[in-house]
């Protein structure tokens, strides 16, 4: 993956919410393949508090670095692998769903998705770049957040938010991300990179 640091000019319009997930300063980039960005998908549903979850739009916002996912399964799968040689009794789930809730669980944290934003996710698209593609993304480091933001993906006050926040219940946010907007010019064409079908974790 080749990048190239553009001026704001070469950029898109981003509101000021976006730019607030970042930690730092981001810059606009021109990504250019071979490379494969990926973005997380959650189906709709209601969540144990009730709430209706809306279907997660495969060509949103916010992507990251396969590379990020590749190596967390690779992680969790030498770590359990290892702790079931030597388990006194057999995991109760398979290897594979405790790799999808280890991976789950540190991509919550690694990229600070607010507990309230989602319940959980059902797997990821790919935005994969060919050698010749190229996109324009806003990318930077992903700012910490609370564990609960205050309020949820609808705009609702959590009131979990504030026992969490005194608590100091925090997501760290280890990770790049990389905002694209498919509707700008110059990564109209590369919607169609993304792949159809939703691969779960």
């Amino acid at each position: 993956m080749k990048t190239t640091v553009l001026p704001d000019a070469q950029g898109f319009p981003t509101p000021d919410w976006v730019r607030q997930t970042f930690a730092g300063t981001p810059t606009f980039q021109q990504i250019e393949g071979p490379a494969r960005l990926v973005r997380l998908i959650q189906q709709a549903k209601v969540n144990r508090e009730g709430e209706t979850l809306d279907p997660s739009d495969p060509a949103g916002r916010f992507w990251f670095e396969e590379r990020v996912l590749t190596q967390l399964r690779a992680q969790a799968a030498r770590s359990l692998t290892q702790q079931s040689r030597t388990a006194s009794q057999p995991f109760v789930r398979s290897i594979q769903s405790l790799i999808s809730m280890y991976v789950m669980h540190c991509l919550r944290d690694d990229l600070a998705i607010c507990k309230n934003w989602t319940e959980d996710f059902d797997g990821y698209v790919t935005l994969a770049l060919a050698p010749k593609d190229a996109v324009v993304a806003l990318v930077g480091r992903i700012k910490s957040q609370p564990y609960y933001s205050p309020t949820n993906s609808r705009g609702t006050p959590d009131p979990r938010y504030d026992l969490a926040a005194k608590e100091g219940v925090t997501l760290l946010a280890r990770e790049d991300q990389y905002v694209i907007d498919f509707n700008a010019p110059a990564n109209h064409a590369m919607k169609a990179r993304i792949s159809k079908q939703v691969t779960p974790l």
